[in-house]
């Protein structure tokens, strides 16, 4: 099976929230959930599908484990939903594609998302003053994203899903996919576009400087739009990892910067645990340093001042006082 068919699989078993680490693993919520986790949910993507020879799934919470077709079969099972079975035919009988050859069928210019998915430009939703859009600009307020980010980023809005959308970008400024954030209080929160993968590319890797020599690493699309503001100020890069891990495809990113990496993943347990694997990789690096975010806060989360203290001591430090820390 090729991802697009495992996307497609996902899709027919009502999952929206996955993540892949690479070309063929998918970390996804269990589709088994409603019926064999606790309170039916699996909020923390928990099931693994690899497709490296055969296609098989493993769950770590519900310990469910197997065939993918096994996995369909049970699911089959457990919801009764008998118009699936047919699935596994359906799936292997279409063509092919692969995910590139399906996302130049969307891109084929700067308006991408307006033309083809009827996803607006984010900023008539920030100048216009309808209920909903007046709810769009609130959130981007509340998140502390300026209307010049906002513009700078391209960021959107689709009025039929009610997310708002960040393309993502290569070096070259290619449209690579894209993440939606919802505005509803719904699961999943977030959702990857048009096959991207989040382990594939760093977020704003666009936006890098070759004239600043310092670069710094955040999770999330919101805690970089936030950076980037104050980072302008001071000649600082800085790009997102979307989780609060670095695949490899990430680190060959960030070395063939050759610049001095900062990382300013939160500070929480998973931010600790993400900086004690990139310890390990401090090899690939001309240097790497651990910014120091205040327990339980997203870097994003920081006023200017706190946000300027915490890089002028990474910028003083030297390898021995930080990147071991």
């Amino acid at each position: 099976m090729n991802n697009i068919q495992i996307e497609n699989l996902l899709e027919k078993l009502k999952i929206e929230h996955y993540i892949w680490l690479n070309e063929k693993q998918v970390q996804v919520s269990c589709p088994l959930a409603p019926w064999l986790h606790k309170n039916g949910l699996d909020k923390r993507p928990s099931c693994g599908i690899s497709i490296k020879g055969k296609p098989k799934f493993n769950c770590f919470t519900c310990g469910e484990s197997g065939g993918l077709w096994s996995l369909v079969d049970t699911y089959i099972s457990l919801s009764r939903d008998f118009s699936l079975e047919n699935l596994r035919d359906e799936l292997l009988a279409k063509d092919d594609v692969s995910l590139s050859t399906k996302f130049e069928s969307i891109v084929d210019n700067t308006d991408w998302l307006y033309k083809k998915e009827k996803v607006i430009p984010l900023k008539h939703c920030l100048r216009n003053y309808s209920e909903l859009e007046k709810r769009c600009r609130a959130y981007l307020i509340k998140r502390r994203v300026t209307e010049k980010t906002a513009k700078e980023f391209d960021l959107r809005y689709d009025r039929k899903s009610d997310r708002l959308i960040f393309p993502v970008k290569d070096q070259n400024n290619n449209i690579v996919g894209a993440v939606g954030r919802t505005l509803r209080n719904e699961y999943p929160k977030y959702k990857n576009l048009f096959g991207f993968k989040s382990g594939s590319i760093l977020g704003g890797l666009n936006k890098v400087n070759d004239r600043n020599n310092n670069i710094l690493v955040v999770e999330g699309f919101f805690d970089l739009l936030v950076c980037y503001r104050f980072a302008q100020e001071i000649g600082l890069d800085v790009v997102c990892s979307w989780t609060a891990h670095l695949t490899k495809s990430h680190i060959d990113q960030l070395s063939s910067l050759n610049k001095i990496v900062f990382i300013g993943f939160d500070g929480d347990a998973a931010g600790e645990k993400g900086w004690q694997g990139i310890k390990k990789l401090r090899r690939f690096f001309i240097d790497i340093r651990r910014a120091k975010i205040p327990k339980e806060q997203d870097i994003g989360d920081l006023h200017r001042q706190q946000f300027f203290d915490i890089i002028a001591q990474l910028r003083k430090a030297n390898l021995t006082s930080f990147a071991f820390l």
